[in-house]
């Protein structure tokens, strides 16, 4: 991703490009998250705190079938 790229929102940098993501489960979206987040703001979000309560239901609830 270029710097040109970027533009700041609310003191935040983040991508001015947008795509449709065709999501078909949590890893897939992660995977996608992952190439276009820069590296700290992925692992804030990607990544549980505490006992992670949060992040298993959030799993959850994508995996619901």
């Amino acid at each position: 991703m270029e710097a040109t790229d970027m533009v700041v929102v609310n003191g935040y940098k983040q991508n001015e490009n947008e795509k449709a993501l065709d999501i078909l489960n949590l890893p897939g979206l992660e995977k996608e998250a992952k190439e276009i987040i820069p590296t700290g703001g992925f692992g804030y979000i990607s990544g549980g705190s505490e006992d992670e309560w949060t992040l298993r239901a959030n799993r959850s609830a994508f995996s619901h079938k």
